[in-house]
């Protein structure tokens, strides 16, 4: 088992990551938050293509028959929402900025579920977890770090990214409310 300084790790990083990026991406433009949110849309609409073609990581196992492409539509559809929503929020119309919160949300909740599995694997490992450890610690503990590291990130941005979106509630709504309204 590791030391106990990668446990102080694998808890402090990703709170010291979110926190640093937290506080330092609060003062966003509303067009950097619509770029943001095109380039995390961007991510989604393609990693869903890569995975409705099939492709996978080197060494990775095929997919199997029950997970065929058509079961991966859905994710493919809600990337595509998400997509034609951050284009939409350039021309700041209401819907866009729904389907845009909608899309950072899911963003964020799945690097959060990242975050918490990653945790989960250091804290309770498997069989196979235990024999790569055999190999060698150090490349586990680098792994562990290394994608910690990653997903804090990640999670802090999509975290920066829903907070920038619900700070731009009164430019959307209200204020083309007040064009509407003739005043």
């Amino acid at each position: 088992m590791a030391g106990g300084y990668l446990y102080v790790l694998v808890f402090l990083e990703p709170i010291v990551v979110v926190t640093v990026l937290l506080f330092s991406l609060r003062k966003m433009t509303e067009r950097a938050i619509s770029i943001m949110n095109l380039v995390f849309a961007l991510g989604a609409f393609l990693l869903t293509v890569a995975v409705i073609h099939g492709s996978r990581w080197a060494g990775s196992a095929p997919r199997p028959q029950s997970a065929s492409a058509h079961h991966f539509i859905w994710l493919f559809l809600f990337a595509l929402c998400w997509l034609a929503s951050s284009v939409g929020l350039f021309f700041r119309k209401r819907l866009a900025w729904v389907g845009s919160l909608i899309g950072s949300g899911a963003s964020a909740s799945f690097f959060g579920a990242c975050l918490v599995g990653i945790i989960a694997i250091f804290l309770f490992p498997n069989a196979q977890i235990n024999q790569i450890k055999d190999f060698g610690g150090g490349g586990y503990e680098f792994a562990i770090i290394f994608s910690l590291t990653q997903f804090s990130f990640l999670f802090a941005l999509s975290i920066s990214l829903v907070v920038g979106l619900l700070r731009m509630y009164k430019e959307i709504f209200v204020i083309l409310t007040d064009i509407n309204k003739g005043t």
